[in-house]
Order: C-alpha cells, then sequence, then structure tokens
C-alpha cells in the first residue's frame, strides 16, 4: 500500500498556480514537481495498523523514494505521535528515516494516531502516512524481581521464560524500572512483602495486580498491565495498623500481618477495604502462616501460631472469624492449645496440597519439630461420618540439623509431597519427613562467589491466587511442568549486584526433593540491583 498526504493549503496554492499558468503547457510539464513516494508495502503492518507492546520497541523502516531513487539527501522525516487515542496533539518521536522507539504511551482499548511527514526540502512540499497504533500489555506470567540499587527507593523488574511464563514463545526477557516507566520515578522506599491476587478473575473487571507493602509502613498496588499505580488510599486506617505482609487465603480474602495484628481486607474492591482486625498477635513482627487459596477447600483456609496456640481462620462469615484451634474431645497427635515457648520458622501446605505444616522451634532448647495440621472432612450423605479438622503429627527434627536450621535464609515445603527446603546463604538441602522419619537429601550447592538471600517453591501466579483453577475438574489454566516442581532463588555478589536462579527438580526424584544440577536445565537472570523480595506473578 503507498499513501501520500499533501496538507490542503499546499494543495490549493498548487492548484491556484497551475490554473494561473493553464496557457503555458510547455512550462508546466517542464515545472512539474518530482513525486515523492510512501510506501509501506514491504513493511510488517502494510495495513496501516499497529498492534505493539507497551515498553517494547517499534521498528518502522518503510521505502522512501523521490522520482524513483532512495536515500535522498534532499528530504527531511519527522516521526509524531498522538499524546492520546482522542487527541491529535501529539509529541515528535524522531526525525530519522526509521522509526525506533520504545513505546510508553498508556495502555488503552482504541489507537493512537501515528504519522510520518516527509519533507521535500527543494520546495518545502510535506508526503504524509498515517498509522493506527493499539498499545497493548505485554507483561504476562513470570518471576516478579523487587530491587534497589540505591539502598533508598525500589522498584520492579519482571522475568518471563518460556518454561515459567504460560503462552510465552519469545526468548527469555527481563524487563527493569517498571513502576519508574509507568509512574515517572521509582518507588519512594523499600519493597518489604509482594503478593499477587487476580482480582474478579471471573467477571469482566479482571484485574492482574501486586499488592506491596513498604519499609515505610505504607502499601501499594500496581496494575500488572503496565505497572501503573493504583488508588492504595484506605478507606479507613484504623489506629495502629500497619502494613506488613500481604497473604492470599481465599478468592475474596487476603491478610496483612504482622506486627499489628491479623487483619482482614476485601479485595475485590476498587479500593483498599477498611482492614479489619481479626486478631490481636500481640506485636509478632513476622507472622508466618499458612494459607489455602482453594476455594472449594475445606476449613480451616489458614493456620498460624501466636503466644502458645495456634488459631485458625474459619470463614469470611463466620462468628468468630478467627478462634483458637481447640482439639478438645477429639484424638489428636498433640494440643494445639499448649505449646508454649516457641518460634514458627516456617509455614504453609505440604504433602498432599490440604495438609497444614509448620515448622516450630523451642526457645528454650533449641530444638525443631514440624507440626501438621489436617482440614475438615464433610460427608454431606452421612454426617456421622464427617471429621473435624485435627492436630495431626508432631515429627521431632534430629538436632545434627540444628546448625543447619539456624543459619536457614528460607524454609517452604513441597505442596504435595513431605519435603522441606532449607535454604542458607551457600546450599539448598531438601529435608523428607514423611511417616514421621526424617531424612536429608541431596543438597544444591549455590554457585560459588554467591550468597543466597531469597528461595521459594517455584508456584504460577494463579495458581497461588487460586488452585482451584488448576485442581478442579474445570480447570482453566495452563499449568506449566515446573509449576510445584522448582525452586528460584536469589542470590547477590556485591552491594546492589543481584541474580535470579530457577532450578528444576529432578522429575523422578520429586518425593526426594532432589535438585537438577545439570546446567542445561538451570535457569539464570542477571543484571538486578540489590533483590529485595521475589514473587510470580499470573496472567
Amino acid at each position: 500500500m503507498k499513501k501520500q498526504i499533501i496538507p490542503v493549503l499546499l494543495v490549493l496554492i498548487y492548484g491556484l498556480t497551475l490554473s494561473s499558468c493553464y496557457d503555458d503547457k510547455s512550462s508546466l510539464d517542464a515545472d512539474k514537481l518530482p513525486e515523492v513516494v510512501i510506501d509501506v508495502t514491504g513493511t510488517a503492518y502494510p495495513n496501516g495498523v499497529i498492534h505493539a507492546g507497551y515498553m517494547e520497541k517499534l521498528t518502522l523502516s518503510p521505502k522512501i523514494t523521490k522520482d524513483g531513487a532512495e536515500n535522498r539527501t534532499d528530504l527531511s522525516y519527522k516521526w509524531s505521535l498522538a499524546q492520546t487515542p482522542s487527541s491529535m496533539d501529539h509529541d515528535v518521536i524522531s526525525e530519522e528515516k526509521e522509526l525506533d522507539y520504545v513505546i510508553r504511551r498508556a495502555i488503552e482499548p482504541k489507537a493512537y494516531k501515528l504519522w510520518l511527514t516527509v519533507t521535500d526540502n527543494g520546495n518545502t512540499m510535506e508526503y504524509q502516512y498515517f498509522w493506527d497504533l493499539y498499545v497493548e500489555s505485554t507483561f504476562g506470567e513470570g518471576i516478579l524481581v523487587s530491587y534497589t540499587k540505591d539502598g533508598t527507593t525500589s522498584d520492579f523488574a519482571l522475568i518471563m521464560d518460556p518454561q515459567i511464563s504460560s503462552d510465552y514463545n519469545k526468548p527469555a526477557s527481563v524487563r527493569e524500572g517498571l513502576y519508574q516507566a509507568a509512574n515517572g520515578g521509582p518507588i519512594s522506599s523499600l519493597i518489604r512483602n509482594t503478593c499477587y491476587t487476580a482480582d474478579a478473575y471471573r467477571w469482566s473487571s479482571y484485574q492482574n495486580i501486586i499488592r506491596a507493602t513498604k519499609s515505610d509502613g505504607g502499601i501499594l498496588f500496581v496494575n500488572c498491565k503496565d505497572y501503573s499505580r493504583m488508588d492504595d488510599e484506605m478507606i479507613f486506617v484504623p489506629t495502629g495498623f500497619v502494613a506488613d505482609k500481604f497473604i492470599k487465603v481465599n478468592s475474596g480474602t487476603i491478610f496483612n500481618a504482622g506486627a499489628a495484628g491479623v487483619y482482614l481486607m476485601d479485595m475485590n474492591s476498587k479500593k483498599p477495604a477498611m482492614p479489619a482486625l481479626v486478631h490481636d498477635n500481640g506485636g509478632v513482627a513476622d507472622m508466618k502462616i499458612s494459607g489455602d487459596s482453594f476455594d472449594g477447600s475445606e476449613s480451616p483456609a489458614a493456620i498460624w501460631y501466636h503466644n502458645g496456640k495456634f488459631y485458625r481462620f474459619n470463614s469470611n462469615f463466620s462468628s468468630p472469624k478467627v478462634s483458637a484451634f481447640d482439639n478438645t474431645g477429639i484424638t489428636a497427635a498433640f494440643d494445639p492449645t499448649n505449646l508454649p515457648n516457641k518460634e514458627c520458622k516456617a509455614a504453609g501446605l505440604s504433602s498432599d496440597k490440604e495438609t497444614h505444616t509448620f515448622l516450630m522451634k523451642d526457645k528454650t532448647s533449641g530444638s525443631y519439630a514440624i507440626y501438621t495440621f489436617s482440614k475438615e472432612v464433610t460427608n454431606w450423605s452421612d454426617p456421622d461420618l464427617s471429621l473435624p479438622a485435627r492436630a495431626k503429627a508432631k515429627i521431632d527434627i534430629p538436632a545434627s540439623l540444628n546448625t543447619m536450621l539456624n543459619d536457614a535464609v528460607s524454609v517452604f515445603f513441597i505442596n504435595d509431597y513431605p519435603v522441606m527446603y532449607v535454604a542458607t546463604q551457600t546450599v539448598i538441602t531438601p529435608v523428607i519427613f514423611g511417616g514421621g522419619v526424617v531424612t536429608t537429601g541431596t543438597a544444591y550447592s549455590v554457585p560459588a562467589g554467591e550468597s543466597l538471600t531469597i528461595a521459594k517453591l517455584f508456584q504460577q501466579g494463579v495458581y497461588v491466587d487460586n488452585r482451584e483453577e488448576f485442581d478442579s475438574s474445570y480447570s482453566e489454566r495452563i499449568s506449566l511442568p515446573l509449576n510445584n516442581r522448582a525452586v528460584y532463588f536469589a542470590t547477590s555478589t556485591g552491594q546492589y549486584t543481584g541474580n535470579v536462579y530457577v532450578v528444576p527438580m529432578v522429575t523422578n526424584q520429586v518425593s526426594s526433593g532432589t535438585l537438577d544440577t545439570s546446567p542445561a536445565k538451570i535457569l539464570k537472570f542477571t543484571g538486578f540491583g540489590k533483590i529485595l523480595e521475589m514473587t510470580v506473578q499470573g496472567k
């Protein structure tokens, strides 16, 4: 397709000139203006419509000729892009013949006008070609890294790779500075915790959101389509509320847990809902909560430890919403209301995707033990066969593992096997505790010269948000081979130099937690500052 557009005023002037010279036909032929042609048939967008990704580079190189010749030195170029889809107010984005431009316009359903103006410097005539430019989000599933490069401010980077990003078939990419690009500056403090949620994912208002807590005690909500800041001002902030850690529980419930207590928040409101204090934890600074996002799962959806007792979240509609985990009158492996002088070191699901599991340390003896809880079992046809949630097992950890556990940077569980990973600065060791017998598997060594700072089980964002999407008979999401079958961790090689690794489990050795040491199987991503936090976002 070829298009030449000459401004109306010039056409009128040229028309009058032709009229005045009508009788001098020989002169008209001799003074005929040379033809400038903008030819886009050989470009990637020959039909005048462009679908381009936000923060991706757009390259356009139309064929431009004058009198049939290319690369003329008497032509000048100007690329213009409308500031909004509904306006022709524009910015000049390039004055080169070929366009190389990183798109930073807001993602909108309507098209922006993009046009090229070619000026014939010999006669000042202008020729134009217009495109409709649709700006779309290209941020899909991947590992979201929070980092700082100055110790004061922070930002986000997204890692995408076919092995960790569903529906992604491009080469691995790392995009940094996402918050600054969308909001005009970095985050003014340091990110402490991030939590991915797919808000209202079954309705038209579907949004992928990152909820974050910051070192200044505030919260931050960003939209994953472009990492623009959302309205994160609380409707009402109760006295003493400090944002510490967001933890997803089910499709409509999210906890903010920390020194100020356990607060319940409605995640589907357009504004952050008023936090409701459901448990005053007496100032526990680093709450460990085992939460299950499966809506169809039995109660309790969440359990945590505080001041000698385990507590359970009954439901959003129960009264009380939270109560002590009391097993009075039933057979239980231990009394969950009488465990004084303990410290919770790790919490999560293990064994069968349903078992709430905790690593506890005795503050007096320094010994460790694993405590597990089963959920309720409801038999609707015969209620007598229903079973209450109960304290399931206590598994003592051999004293020989105390040093490793004391040195741990991160501790976490495989959610469908009785395996606990213990990550120190130098090694990641699987600890198998099935059947009450504790053994250690093959340790994975962190690359020489690097120090591990964070380690987690790789689980896809939507899986963490609501595993019902994966585990039910109407599964709507793509489960990647590495979902629940890899560990990802961050390392440091300097004050502001961080790396991220994704290491899969050996396929036939998942039950022992063995990580694959084959270089070809390990993903490595570099170029970050000091890594503060990581999470996996969905799409």
